[in-house]
């Protein structure tokens, strides 16, 4: 685990992560954006920009719309 219990703390509008724990969390989101898993081609920040330009081209310049399916 990255964050537990510990790491919110409680607000007027009721809870939120401390500091400290979104700083810990970023940092490990980062990190799992970037990785890449053996065999794998792109990293996970790199598939979601390939699908976002799919759905862009599709939104603005008429381009067939593709879903593309990750393999686990």
């Amino acid at each position: 685990k990255i964050i537990d219990k510990e790491n919110f703390v409680e607000t007027e509008k009721g809870f939120s992560l401390g500091k400290e724990a979104v700083k810990k969390f970023l940092s490990h989101f980062e990190e799992e954006m970037e990785k890449k898993e053996t065999g794998i081609a792109l990293t996970l920040k790199e598939n979601i920009y390939v699908q976002v330009s799919i759905l862009k081209k599709w939104a603005l310049e008429n381009k067939p719309l593709s879903f593309y399916r990750w393999q686990e």
